[in-house]
């Protein structure tokens, strides 16, 4: 079993197969099921299995540098790629993540939503806010189904319905 790999990529893809328990190249590693970007204070993803069984991995949408934004992009690739029975979501993770921690993670996506479905308030041509919006609204409600927890309705967002309006308007114009 090797451990040092040459690459990121031969790093991620490993991870992703979830084929052995260590991996490590000059700036990420992998322990188990969470992977790491220069070191135990930021991770770059990790894999949950979910209330029903399903394999989950959570990958990182806060980015510190270009060079993290690169391993967690690798990441994501990997898993999505190489591991088609599992889920893959880009979420808020803490420093400390664990399962424990999903419905806080699950809050700070809703807050993001928000801000998105608020920006679309003064969009003037482009649905793109809102369609960021409600990509995040989904994986709000499949991350809640998936771990037994409440599943919040698109009218718990703040700001969802205005924006709906917007949007509408803005589709009407291009109609027209």
């Amino acid at each position: 079993m090797r451990t040092v790999f040459n690459s990121n990529q031969d790093l991620a893809n490993t991870f992703a197969a979830q084929s052995q328990v260590l991996g490590r190249t000059k700036s990420m590693f992998f322990e188990h099921e969470t992977a790491y970007s220069y070191g135990h204070h930021y991770i770059a993803a990790k894999f949950i299995t979910a209330d029903n069984g399903q394999k989950v991995c959570f990958v990182n949408s806060r980015h510190y540098s270009v060079t993290t934004a690169k391993h967690v992009q690798n990441l994501f690739k990997a898993v999505y790629y190489n591991q088609a029975e599992t889920r893959v979501f880009r979420v808020p993770i803490p420093r400390n993540f664990g399962y424990w921690q999903i419905g806080e993670v699950l809050k700070q996506m809703k807050e993001e939503a928000e801000t998105y479905f608020k920006k679309q308030l003064s969009a003037r041509t482009t649905d793109f806010n809102y369609t960021i919006a409600m990509r995040i609204a989904g994986d709000i409600k499949e991350i809640s189904e998936l771990f037994s927890l409440c599943v919040p309705s698109l009218w718990d967002f703040e700001y969802q319905k205005e924006a709906w309006q917007k949007v509408s308007s803005i589709w009407n114009k291009e109609v027209n």
